[in-house]
């Protein structure tokens, strides 16, 4: 994909591994992945496509650190497979299907839970 350098992303990764948390440019690096990831698929609405996009880049936000820079030397499609699978689920459960846990990153579990439902939590 050539809206975004993946020789910059890793470098921000590791930048912000040694920092212990996200540089601003990662961010907006992880906002550009979920921007452009986002119209893989059509949504009935613009809340769905909004909840999805939203959980999306919460679990980016929320697992970036999983990114192995000493096996790997490609983080945009690990982030783009994290952020897909991420709104596969929000999409899933706004459809009414049961949640299930999905099994990526290493096998570690997550189960994406509908952004309403964390807002209270702060």
């Amino acid at each position: 994909m050539a809206y975004l350098n993946d020789n910059e992303l890793l470098y921000e990764i590791i930048l912000s591994k040694g920092k212990g948390q996200l540089t601003r440019k990662a961010i907006d690096m992880f906002i550009l992945i979920a921007n452009n990831a986002i119209n893989m698929m059509s949504y009935k609405s613009s809340d769905l496509k909004q909840d999805c996009i939203q959980a999306g880049i919460l679990v980016l936000l929320i697992k970036w650190r999983g990114f192995d820079e000493t096996k790997f030397d490609k983080p945009l499609n690990y982030y783009t497979e994290l952020f897909k699978r991420a709104i596969a689920e929000e999409f899933n459960l706004h459809q009414g299907i049961k949640p299930h846990y999905s099994r990526y990153n290493n096998g570690e579990n997550i189960n994406i839970i509908p952004i309403a439902a964390c807002a209270t939590n702060f």
